[in-house]
């Protein structure tokens, strides 16, 4: 019985007054409730907080509200993961939403694969300012369940919003890196992929806003806040696992080369030391041809780009 699977559910929130509402109505009618739902404020200068107090005012199963004593939105989520009351966390952004049954079938995937360190749904994109559409007609077909033990050469997407972790792999790893502003949840999920096999369904059942004001992926954050700026983290385990070393080399690379291709580049010393200091951990034989040229002779691809563009604009 999926009871036996408790669940905390842990929304960070920060100025999200428009959609955070539309998002716990998805909580309120899920067919298994959250053993806990703990909606953690990270400093809301906007209508959140009291959009979040109405929208839970007949909500009838446990919740807390709580204040991050610190800011980001790592921060929120490990002071929600440090007031849990449960063995299994599952995450939710305050813009995203789920479908009626994805707790239900979270709880099944676990109790499927219980000695599991982390476990997905899969998702669908949605428009920012569509309001929530909970449809089954819309699903995958791939409906399997399946262990994911080399996620590396795996073709799925563990999110910020599809996501539940063991408590105890959260408190072992140490949780979410608070140093970093983007990317902070993937570095969580490399690093506990890296020691653990996860589980996912292919079922989608949670649903993913674009274009949102204020998200982290539309942010212009400085280098430091991006996770590729702590990589070397992950050194001793690039040369123990050449599939990993792939990966990751690849990733590095896509997000690095929009820090070279700006002026800055070119003319700020320091910020040019801090990109190659970065660059200079990636393996060339990890990328394609067309990544490498990219990645290491960007002003080349600049030109041949606007080249490129401004013959299709004209054909």
């Amino acid at each position: 019985m999926n009871q036996d699977v408790k669940i905390s559910v842990v929304i960070p929130l920060h100025n999200k007054g428009k959609y955070v509402g539309d998002t716990l109505e998805t909580i309120k009618k899920q067919v298994c409730h959250a053993d806990e739902l703990i909606v953690v404020n990270d400093h809301s200068t906007d209508n959140s907080l009291e959009v979040v107090v109405g929208a839970l005012s007949d909500y009838k199963w446990s919740y807390r509200i709580l204040n991050s004593p610190r800011y980001g939105v790592s921060a929120a989520r490990n002071f929600g993961i440090e007031n849990s009351l449960y063995d299994y966390i599952c995450f939710l952004d305050a813009d995203d939403w789920w479908d009626y049954d994805y707790i239900q079938e979270m709880k099944n995937l676990i109790l499927l694969y219980p000695d599991k360190a982390i476990y997905g749904l899969n998702f669908r994109f949605a428009n920012a300012y569509a309001p929530p559409r909970i449809d089954s007609n819309i699903r995958s077909e791939r409906q399997q369940c399946r262990v994911i033990s080399n996620y590396w050469n795996d073709y799925i997407v563990y999110t910020a919003s599809t996501v539940c972790i063991n408590k105890k792999v959260l408190h072992e790893l140490g949780g979410f890196d608070e140093r970093i502003k983007t990317g902070q949840d993937i570095d969580l999920w490399y690093r506990v992929l890296l020691k653990y096999d996860g589980a996912f369904n292919e079922k989608q059942l949670a649903y993913y806003r674009q274009d949102v004001l204020g998200q982290v992926s539309q942010q212009n954050h400085p280098i430091e806040d991006n996770y590729i700026f702590y990589c070397d983290k992950f050194n001793a385990d690039r040369g123990k696992n050449a599939d990993f070393r792939k990966f990751i080399d690849n990733d590095i690379a896509a997000r690095l080369v929009h820090y070279q291709e700006c002026a800055k580049f070119f003319f700020c010393r320091e910020y040019r030391r801090k990109v190659l200091n970065i660059r200079k951990q990636i393996d060339s034989t990890s990328l394609s041809p067309k990544s490498r040229i990219r990645l290491y002779f960007p002003l080349l691809y600049m030109v041949y780009d606007k080249i490129v563009h401004h013959k299709n604009s004209i054909s």
